[in-house]
């Protein structure tokens, strides 16, 4: 999830976006990445319950 966060922050950073734009992405990328792993965990723990 790391590598797939700094491959997007450098994406947006290429792009030229102001330093702001950059940190929301890495933010929402991390949130986002976050709550699939915690999902996908939940599943292969409980694989009945989802």
């Amino acid at each position: 999830m790391a590598l797939f966060d700094a491959f997007a922050v450098i994406t947006v950073l290429d792009a030229g976006a102001p330093g702001w734009l950059v940190a929301v992405t890495a933010v929402v990328i991390a949130a986002a990445g976050h709550v699939v792993l915690r999902r996908v965990r939940a599943r292969l723990v409980n694989p009945g319950s989802g």
